[in-house]
């Protein structure tokens, strides 16, 4: 079975296959790479775990900040630390986890992390949370602790935090799977501005799961996480505008959110895009885009790019 990254496979979900000769015939991303992410109705959700607390950390902003170099820094934080100042045991386990100022240990950055989070600081429960769910840093892999810390996090109102614990009341991974309270993870998240927990809605409504199934609502979701420039949410957006569900068919306005994704160089979404251009659909035909949208996927290695350049007879 050909084989993609969970990122790729979610967006490949989005985009949808559309039948008929007077609609572009859109990339069904699910088929196309990950079969298991049609299988598990949590799986899209799945690409943000893979985000790293410590790989957020600007510390370039805080070299700025305080005018210091990696060491001097590190320096201070260990001895602002010996006092169990909470804050600077976090910023020290970072300085760890990125090797800034010292050799990159994760395992004493756990350590640090720990501390930080006995003492109530939110960055590092959320921290440790990850690294238990990632077994890193001599931290074994368990996904209860896990929920453990980020609880303690999301209690205090960080939506990363409550985003992730939706995420595993949703999967049923280190708790016993809940609907709701995913749903309730992730409103709190959402309410925060958080375009991931938005579109892990629009997902829910679209598709039925622990809410009725509401396309207009799943649409209002996508849009709020789209406007933050979440590429997933815009490209959900554009395939309701497509299909015209849960807001009116506009193809041009499906276009308008899939220029935006595939700005950011996604192929499916470049390819999609030339689609519409290459049709006609909704908007007014334009061979020549559609071909520098079509090159631009093919140069990704996008088989069904290269193979509509050939069917216009492009050949260079």
């Amino acid at each position: 079975m050909k084989q993609t990254t969970i990122a790729g496979a979610v967006m490949l979900l989005l985009c949808g296959v559309l039948h008929g000769s007077e609609t572009p015939k859109l990339i069904d991303r699910a088929a196309a790479g990950d079969a298991d992410s049609t299988k598990d109705p949590f799986g899209p959700y799945k690409m943000y775990m893979a985000y790293r607390p410590y790989q957020a950390f600007d510390w370039d902003m805080w070299l700025r900040r305080h005018r210091a170099d990696p060491e001097a820094i590190v320096k201070r934080d260990r001895e602002v630390a010996a006092t169990g100042d909470a804050l600077a045991e976090n910023n020290l386990g970072t300085c760890y986890a990125k090797g800034e100022g010292v050799e990159k240990d994760l395992a004493e950055a756990a350590k640090w992390y720990l501390k930080a989070a006995e003492h109530g600081e939110w960055r590092a429960q959320f921290a440790l949370g990850f690294m238990y769910v990632e077994g890193e840093g001599g931290v074994p892999k368990d996904p209860a602790k896990a929920v453990e810390w980020y609880r303690k996090a999301a209690d205090q109102g960080d939506s990363w935090s409550q985003f992730n614990l939706g995420f595993m009341y949703a999967n049923g991974d280190g708790v016993p799977q809940n609907t709701a309270e995913a749903l309730e993870w992730y409103r709190k998240s959402a309410a925060l501005g958080a375009s991931r927990a938005q579109y892990a809605l629009g997902l829910m409504y679209r598709r039925g799961q622990g809410v009725p199934k509401d396309p207009v609502e799943a649409a209002a979701w996508y849009r709020k996480a789209a406007e933050l420039g979440n590429p997933l949410a815009q490209c959900a957006l554009a395939l309701s505008y497509i299909q015209g569900d849960g807001v009116a068919r506009d193809s041009a306005e499906a276009a308008k959110w899939y220029h935006r994704v595939a700005e950011g160089q996604d192929k499916y979404a470049e390819y999609n895009l030339a689609e519409i251009y290459n049709t006609g659909d909704g908007i007014k035909k334009d061979s020549a885009e559609a071909i520098i949208w079509y090159r631009r996927a093919a140069n990704q290695g996008l088989a069904e790019a290269e193979n509509s350049l050939a069917a216009m007879g492009v050949t260079d």
